[in-house]
């Protein structure tokens, strides 16, 4: 029941644990589109520094003064406009004005940090050629050409408009680009804008970092964004900003705390701490239910049962309605049907034996008439066949006493007459009863009566039986040329006789001694050896020495022999305690 109710615990921990598992993928999923959603924020927020750049350009472009002064190039224009201040004020680091012919008619580069005018990068000379995708954007009316250039100088967002009247009337006089660094400064206040740290590097750089390789990777199979976990507390977002040119220009990496998935965690392993606390509270709930309820009971029914022997019987008690009792109740049926059942078997063994006594008794005074030549003399034949006829006729008297004692015994009609009686003398004689057999098989048998004996309290009858069955047992059981003691004496405090049998015989085997003296068994190992005998003898001298107040005992080692061991207590029967 134990290995039950362990079994179904774990299998339901598993299944919630299993389900748990599933919650923590879901929230990891919820993690990943977190985090996608807010690197592709930051981009949009990035996008939006670009269109404001554009916006500005507009502002600048689609100005009657700047109409003007691509045409007359006049000073004032670009000692009032073109100054470090002007262009620091509108958050700009270049200004570019190209004619509609495509010459460079001014420009202005400065250092933002220092103001200090700078020549024009170099590598932005391809982009202002005509054909170039960032001139062909703003070469119409209401044009606009924006986007990010990959520079060695650094990345910088540019946007161009086509340059116009503050009306945007007449015809296009050129272009006027607006530019700006992606400078440390400009990523510090898009990480504040969007609350978490960004790191902008240029595309081709970016796949010689190691943050950012395995991102790459991934753009270059056609992804726009990658989530790649940083460590157990924070979590890296990529996405790819294209250029003027429509090609990969920047890589954006937006680093969070992993809240979500931590708040996953934190739930899923409450989630099963709370399960597994439920599950030991109901399993230690089920287990003392089914221990008050059912085991207990169950072992109190086998307990009784198991006290019940057959020769003491005893009614099955077990209070309740349930179905143990009614179990019980059962049991005390069935009992009661097989005790009506044996007795009856009993009594039909004692009848059948009586009537089989008479003539087997007959049969046996015949026989002896006919062996002592009272009907005449015999041939040698004959002789023999009488013989055997009367061996045989013994053999099956020495069963029926067997069977009517054993008849006797369970019916309680075994008459026990208790007298003074010597109890060396009736040794002797069963000793001596037993000698032809001795010598049959040339045993060494020795005897020991312990000197001045008293009178013993007993029926001297079944003493003398006691002592034939056991030593009837250890002669046969013994091979010829075995050893076989008997011994008769008092104990150390004088209160108990003991009668000692001991044999050098086959020994009985180790997981059958616990039925040795039950009615009609007999070992395996002396079963093979075709020895005769009816089972009965043992059950018989326990009986005997039981009702005597006694017990009998033994110790055995198959192979080796077997010694038994009978007391008889001489006054109060609790005198066996000290033996």
């Amino acid at each position: 029941m134990f290995a039950i109710i362990v079994s179904a615990f774990l299998g339901i921990l598993l299944i919630f644990a299993f389900s748990g598992l599933l919650l923590l993928q879901g929230f990891s999923s919820a993690e990943d589109q977190e985090v996608r959603g807010n690197v592709l924020r930051a981009a949009a927020v990035f996008t939006s520094a670009v269109d404001n750049l554009a916006v500005k350009a507009h502002d600048w472009s689609a100005w009657d003064d700047t109409y003007a002064f691509i045409v007359d190039r006049n000073k004032d224009y670009v000692s009032s406009n073109l100054t470090a201040l002007s262009l620091q004020s509108i958050g700009v680091n270049l200004m570019l004005f190209i004619n509609s012919d495509g010459h460079l008619v001014e420009s202005k580069h400065i250092d933002t940090k220092t103001l200090a005018d700078v020549p024009l990068p170099p590598g932005l000379l391809p982009y202002l050629e005509a054909e170039s995708p960032l001139m062909q954007g703003a070469s119409f009316a209401g044009g606009v050409s924006k986007g990010v250039i990959e520079l060695p100088e650094g990345l910088l967002m540019v946007a161009a408009r086509p340059i116009q009247t503050s009306r945007q009337e007449g015809p296009l006089r050129g272009t006027l680009i607006f530019g700006k660094y992606v400078d440390q400064t400009f990523v510090d206040t898009l990480s504040k804008t969007i609350d978490f740290p960004l790191v902008l590097e240029p595309y081709t750089q970016a796949k010689g970092l190691t943050d950012f390789a395995q991102a790459v990777e991934e753009f270059a199979l056609g992804g726009t964004t990658a989530v790649i976990p940083v460590d157990e507390a924070s979590v890296a977002g990529y996405t790819v900003i294209p250029g003027v040119n429509g090609q990969p220009a920047l890589v954006l990496r937006a680093v969070m705390d992993r809240h979500t998935l931590e708040l996953g965690q934190k739930t899923v392993f409450t989630y099963l701490a709370f399960i597994f606390l439920t599950l030991t509270v109901i399993s230690i709930g089920m287990w003392f239910l089914v221990d008050q309820f059912v085991l207990s009971r169950l072992a109190r029914l086998t307990a009784l049962v198991s006290a019940s022997t057959p020769e003491h019987q005893k009614e099955i008690v077990l209070a309740g309605q349930d179905e143990f009792s009614h179990l019980a109740r059962v049991i005390n049926t069935l009992t009661t049907k097989l005790k009506l059942i044996d007795v009856a078997k009993t009594e039909f063994v004692s009848l059948a034996s009586h009537q089989l006594r008479t003539p087997l008794t007959s049969i046996s005074w015949y026989t002896e008439m006919l062996l002592a030549g009272d009907a005449g003399k015999l041939t040698p034949g004959q002789t023999r066949y009488l013989q055997e006829i009367y061996a045989g006729n013994r053999r099956m008297v020495a069963l029926v006493n067997a069977l009517l004692n054993v008849s006797r015994l369970e019916l309680g009609t075994l008459v026990f007459e208790m007298r003074p009686t010597d109890v060396v003398a009736v040794a002797k004689s069963a000793v001596e009863e037993q000698q032809p057999q001795v010598s049959e098989k040339g045993l060494h048998f020795q005897a020991t009566y312990e000197a001045d004996l008293p009178l013993v309290s007993t029926d001297a009858k079944l003493f003398r039986m006691v002592i034939q069955n056991l030593l009837s047992n250890a002669i046969k059981y013994t091979p010829a040329g075995g050893t076989v003691s008997f011994s008769l004496a008092l104990n150390t405090t004088r209160e108990v006789l003991l009668i000692t049998v001991t044999d050098t015989g086959y020994g009985i085997p180790k997981n059958q001694q616990d039925k040795i003296f039950t009615k009609l068994f007999r070992a395996d190992n002396a079963r093979a050896k075709e020895v005769e005998g009816t089972g009965l003898g043992l059950y018989i001298v326990k009986s005997v020495v039981e009702h005597s107040g006694g017990k009998v005992w033994f110790e055995s080692e198959q192979g080796k022999g077997t010694t038994f061991f009978a007391a008889i207590p001489l006054g109060r029967r609790d005198t066996l305690k000290s033996i």
